[in-house]
C-alpha cells in the first residue's frame, strides 16, 4: 500500500465512530472496527463483499436509500437509523468512488426525548420511574419546579424538601465546583446545547457524591423549562481513581523493572521501552524510539530476526529465544526474550517482548562447559580403567585405561546399554558395580561381595571373559548427581588385581606354612623342658614355654606380654636394661644371673644365657634361657 493510502487508514481506523465505505457497485471498500462490531461480524467477514450480501438486514432501510440517493444525487444525506437497541445518526457523503458513511450515537438523546412524547399520563409514568435523577428546572432562577423519586432518593430529601431548593443548593461548593459555576452553566443550556459534564454534588446528610449531569430545554404546558438529567457516578469515579493509580503503579513497576520491556511494530521498530532498555543498550529512550531492533542485534542473529513468524500475520504463541546484541559502546550483551504478539481485530499488530540480560550466565555456562571438558579430558586420561553411565544405563563415558583393558574403542561402546557393557568382562550382557548404584535391588544378586565406604562401593570381581581369559578385578562405583541434586548416573573405575592376587594368595600359602613350621619348633623346644623364653627389642616378653611356670609359678600364657622387668627384683632390673640396649644391639651373646620374684613372692637366683633374635638379619629381641635356679636362704 503507498504511503498516503496507509496514512489515510490510519486516520479513518482512528475515527471513534462507525465508519464505512462503498463503491458504486455498493461493494465495501472499507469499514472500521466499530461499524464491523454494531454489525455482529469481523472487518475480514465485510471487506470487498456487496454491502446487502454481507448485510442483508439493510436492504430496504433507510440506510440502504440513503446510500442510493447520495449515490445517484451526489448530495450528502443525513438519516436516523437502529442497530439492535443503539440508536444512530448516520451522515453519507459522496466521494469520487461512492459513498462515505459515518455514524453517531444518539442513544441516550433519543431515550431522553421520549420522555416528553406521548400523553401526559405516559410521560409522568415515565418521568417517575426513569432510573436516573430528573430534575424540572425555572431556566431563568434556577429554581427546582419538580423533582422524580429517584432524583429525591439521590438527594436523601423529600419531594416537599427538594422543590424549596434552586438547583445550585445541589452542588458540593467547593472549589472548582461552586454553587454559583453550576448554575451558571445549567442556564447556559437553554441558548445553547451542553455536552455532559461531572460535578460534585451534596445531599441533604452533607455527603459529596459525584454525579454526571445533562441538561436539555424542554416545553412544558406551552412553557420553556429545562430538563436535568443526573446520575450518580460515584462508584465510577472511584473505579476510574483506582484504575488511575493502578496504571501508574504498573507504568512505575516496568519503569524500573530489571528487565527490558519493549513493543515493536511488525517491522521491528520500536514504539515502547522501558528505563532497564537505556542500562541494557546504552542508548536514550528516546533513540531507541526511532530505533529498529534488528540495529541492536549482533551480525550472527539478524537472520533470527528476519525469521521470526510474527510477520507471517498468523495467531501464534509465545516465543523464547536468545539474541546477542552490540549496545552503544560495542559491548555484547546476550538477552533472552520472551515475545509474543499483540492482536487488533484478530491480526497482529505489534510485538511484545520482555528481554533479561544472560550475559553472566552464558558466561558461566560456558566456564563449565570447559571445566567439564577438563574433567573429561581427566577423566579420559586417569591411570584406571574408568566408566560412566547415565540413568538410563547408557554408556557416556569409556576412557583410555578402559580401552586398554578390554580392548574395546569407546566408539564402539559409546551409547551402549541393556548391559552391553559387561560383555567384555563376562561375554554375555551384564551389569557391572555401577549398576548396583543405580538398581542395587536388581542387580545386588550378581555381586555377592562388595561394601560400602564413605557413600562409595567397593567390590571385586573374577572377569571370566577379560580378554579371552579370566581376569580378577577390583572396583570403585559411586553415583553422580547435578547440581540440583538429581541422581543422573554412576561411575565405575576398574583396576587389574589378577598378579596382585597370585602374590597374595602365594603369601598366604608361605603364612601358612610358616606358622606350621613355628608350630613345630615351639612343640620341639617345649618337650625338652627347657626354660625358655623370648622378649623383643623394649623387654616385652612374646613366648614363654611351659617350664617357665617352675620357675616363676605363673602359667606360661599369663607371662606373655608381660614386661622382662615386671618378674625380677629391683636389683636386676638394671642389668636386663643394659643387656637390652647396649649389648644386644652389638649381636653379642651374655650370660648373667638374675634374681626373679616366684608368685608366692619368694626370689629365685637363675643363670640367664641372653641371645640376640635375628630371624631375617635384624635385630627382633631375645632368646633368653634359664638354668641352675636356686633358692637363697633368707
Amino acid at each position: 500500500m503507498p504511503a498516503n493510502r496507509a496514512s489515510f487508514r490510519g486516520i479513518l481506523d482512528s475515527i471513534g465512530s462507525p465508519v464505512v465505505a462503498v463503491k458504486r457497485n455498493l461493494h465495501i471498500m472499507y469499514c472500521n472496527d466499530l461499524f464491523a462490531e454494531i454489525m455482529d461480524r469481523s472487518v475480514e467477514d465485510l471487506m470487498g463483499q456487496p454491502l446487502l450480501t454481507a448485510i442483508p438486514e439493510l436492504a430496504g432501510t433507510e440506510t440502504h436509500s440513503a446510500y442510493l440517493e447520495v449515490l445517484s444525487s451526489r448530495r450528502a444525506v443525513t438519516v436516523k437509523t437502529t442497530y439492535g437497541n443503539r440508536v444512530f445518526r448516520e451522515r453519507v457523503y459522496p466521494t469520487p468512488w461512492g459513498a462515505l458513511s459515518i455514524a453517531e450515537e444518539i442513544t441516550e438523546e433519543e431515550r431522553e426525548a421520549q420522555l416528553f412524547r406521548g400523553p401526559e399520563s405516559d410521560l409522568r409514568a415515565i418521568f417517575d420511574n426513569t432510573s436516573d435523577g430528573l430534575l424540572v428546572v425555572d431556566p431563568f432562577s434556577g429554581d427546582i419546579l419538580e423533582a422524580n423519586p429517584a432524583a429525591l432518593e439521590m438527594f436523601a430529601a423529600s419531594h416537599e424538601q427538594l422543590l424549596r431548593l434552586n438547583v445550585r443548593d445541589l452542588a458540593a461548593g467547593d472549589p472548582p465546583y461552586t454553587k454559583d459555576d453550576f448554575l451558571r452553566v445549567v442556564k447556559k443550556a437553554f441558548y445553547t446545547s451542553m455536552q455532559p459534564m461531572e460535578w460534585e454534588a451534596r445531599d441533604r446528610s452533607g455527603r459529596v457524591f459525584w454525579v454526571e449531569v445533562r441538561v436539555r430545554r424542554v416545553e412544558l404546558a406551552n412553557q420553556d423549562r429545562l430538563l436535568v438529567i443526573l446520575r450518580d457516578i460515584t462508584e465510577h469515579k472511584q473505579l476510574e481513581s483506582s484504575l488511575r493509580e493502578s496504571d501508574e503503579r504498573f507504568r512505575d513497576l516496568i519503569d524500573n523493572a530489571h528487565d527490558m520491556i519493549y513493543v515493536h511494530d511488525l517491522e521491528g521498530n520500536f514504539t515502547f521501552v522501558n528505563k532497564a532498555a537505556e542500562r541494557l543498550t546504552g542508548y536514550w529512550r528516546e533513540e531507541l524510539l526511532k530505533m529498529n531492533i534488528e540495529q541492536l542485534a549482533a551480525p550472527d542473529y539478524l537472520q533470527l530476526l528476519r525469521s521470526l513468524v510474527y510477520r507471517r500475520k498468523a495467531k501464534i504463541k509465545e516465543n523464547t529465544f536468545e539474541l546477542e546484541i552490540l549496545t552503544r559502546y560495542g559491548e555484547r550483551v546476550y538477552l533472552e526474550i520472551s515475545a509474543w504478539p499483540l492482536y487488533k481485530a484478530g491480526k497482529p499488530v505489534a510485538v511484545q517482548g520482555i528481554a533479561r540480560n544472560v550475559t553472566e550466565r552464558r558466561q558461566a555456562e560456558a566456564a563449565l562447559m570447559a571445566a567439564e571438558q577438563d574433567a573429561r579430558h581427566i577423566l579420559d586420561n586417569l591411570p584406571d580403567a574408568t566408566l560412566v553411565i547415565n540413568a538410563e544405563g547408557k554408556v557416556v563415558l569409556w576412557n583410555k585405561a578402559m580401552e586398554a583393558l578390554t580392548g574395546v574403542k569407546a566408539e564402539e561402546m559409546l551409547g551402549k546399554g541393556n548391559f552391553e557393557y559387561g560383555i567384555p568382562f563376562y561375554g554375555v550382557p551384564r551389569p557391572l558395580l555401577a549398576d548396583v548404584v543405580l538398581h542395587p535391588e536388581e542387580v545386588e544378586k550378581y555381586y555377592s561381595v562388595y561394601q560400602y565406604e564413605n557413600y562409595v562401593l567397593v567390590g571385586e570381581t573374577d572377569a571370566t571373559h577379560l580378554r579371552g581369559k579370566g581376569q580378577y578385578l577390583w572396583g570403585t562405583a559411586a553415583p553422580l548427581y547435578d547440581r540440583q541434586g538429581n541422581l543422573v548416573g554412576a561411575v565405575e573405575c576398574l583396576r587389574d588385581m589378577t598378579e596382585q592376587r597370585r602374590r597374595r594368595e602365594a603369601l598366604t600359602a608361605d603364612l601358612a606354612i610358616c606358622r606350621q613350621q613355628e608350630q613345630l619348633l615351639r612343640c620341639a623346644v617345649d618337650s625338652l623342658g627347657a626354660m625358655v623364653m623370648t622378649v623383643d627389642t623394649h623387654g616385652a616378653i612374646t613366648y614363654a614355654s611351659p617350664s617357665v611356670q617352675q620357675l616363676l609359678g605363673h602359667p606360661a600364657d599369663e607371662v606373655v606380654c608381660k614386661q622382662l622387668t615386671e618378674l625380677v627384683a629391683p636389683e636386676s632390673r638394671q642389668r636386663i636394661q643394659e643387656l637390652l640396649e647396649e649389648r644386644l644391639p652389638q649381636l653379642v651373646q651374655e650370660e648373667t644371673e638374675l634374681t626373679l620374684v616366684h608368685s608366692d613372692g619368694s626370689p629365685r637366683v637363675a643363670r640367664a644365657t641372653v641371645k640376640p633374635l635375628c630371624p631375617v638379619g635384624d635385630i627382633q629381641g631375645a632368646v633368653v634361657i634359664f638354668s641352675r635356679v636356686a633358692v637363697p636362704e633368707s
